[in-house]
């Protein structure tokens, strides 16, 4: 076999047939090997592979069946067929394509079961068959496909924040989420977030979007502005007992006591203040502190 070649496929004025526009955010091949590119601009195109040609989905005022904005973020096709477009700004569509129309989601901030926000970074059906957004300003929204309502996850539950860049579920039924404050991780039965930041080991607080990838082994991983974390999320265990608090100074006078120093003609402390249970001041001891430092747990006896 000869050398490996790309084929480009790039907007032509020239040609209607052509890549709607050359700025992309997405390309997303369904179950039917259909690819649909999300171009930031020229809306949703859907490629034929045979021919190389394009099909384009377009927003135009005058139409509201169109696609709700040119400014296409995410492409999404859940497991009853259904395609999902996710827009910058204008929230999120359903694609009916017998008829290639589309249906419209959007925040309405008169109505709390609403979508949780209009710029939609991903989509993400879980193993119930729950249909998950993940917005930029709006946090988390779950859709009851019964109603076309969702219900809505946000700071004010827990979330680390209301700007979300990706989502994945890991094998054991929890959810990940990338915002621009950390990871955060959701129980959906419970409604219950644990968040993760850099004191975690997290690259950084912020993530990007787009950057968020579940490998076949299961590991998840999450990239942001100084490089990406990749984790078994089996392997990551909270600690839910408190660490024992301990003082580890005592100043007098704003200046620490040493063991064993003499004040009044006896010593303040005996031992180290971390391995003492009482201390007897004077009453001329007007400032008195207690500090506080990190401790390792495996150095307190």
């Amino acid at each position: 076999p000869g050398p490996a070649r790309c084929t480009h496929l790039r907007h032509d004025p020239r040609d209607p047939t052509s890549l709607a526009h050359d700025d992309l955010r997405a390309v997303y091949e369904d179950a039917g090997g259909t690819v649909w590119v999300a171009t930031y601009g020229g809306g949703l195109d859907r490629l034929d592979p045979a021919t190389g040609r394009f099909t384009h989905f377009r927003s135009d005022p005058a139409d509201p069946g169109s696609v709700a904005s040119n400014l296409v973020r995410t492409v999404f096709e859940d497991s009853r067929g259904a395609l999902w477009v996710g827009t910058h700004g204008r929230g999120a569509d359903r694609l009916d394509r017998a008829t290639g129309r589309f249906e419209h989601f959007r925040n309405d901030p008169n109505d709390p079961s609403s979508l949780g926000g209009n710029f939609v970074f991903c989509f993400l059906e879980d193993r119930d068959g729950g249909l998950w957004v993940a917005t930029y300003g709006g946090g988390l929204s779950r859709l009851d496909r019964s109603t076309g309502t969702f219900t809505r996850f946000t700071a004010a539950d827990g979330l680390a924040s209301d700007s979300c860049y990706g989502l994945l579920e890991d094998d054991g039924g929890f959810l990940w989420a990338s915002t621009n404050n950390g990871l955060s991780r959701l129980d959906p039965r419970r409604g219950e977030f644990r968040n993760f930041d850099v004191a975690d080991g997290l690259q950084s607080n912020e993530f990007n979007g787009g950057s968020f990838l579940k490998t076949r082994r299961g590991e998840l991983l999450f990239g942001g502005i100084n490089g990406f974390n990749a984790f078994s999320p089996e392997q990551i265990v909270v600690n839910a007992e408190p660490p024992p608090v301990v003082i580890t100074d005592l100043q007098l006078a704003n200046r620490s006591v040493r063991p064993g120093e003499l004040r009044r003609g006896r010593p303040t402390l005996t031992r180290p203040i971390e391995y003492t249970d009482a201390v007897s001041v004077s009453h001329r001891d007007q400032v008195i502190t207690f500090a506080a430092f990190p401790w390792q747990m495996e150095d307190y006896k």
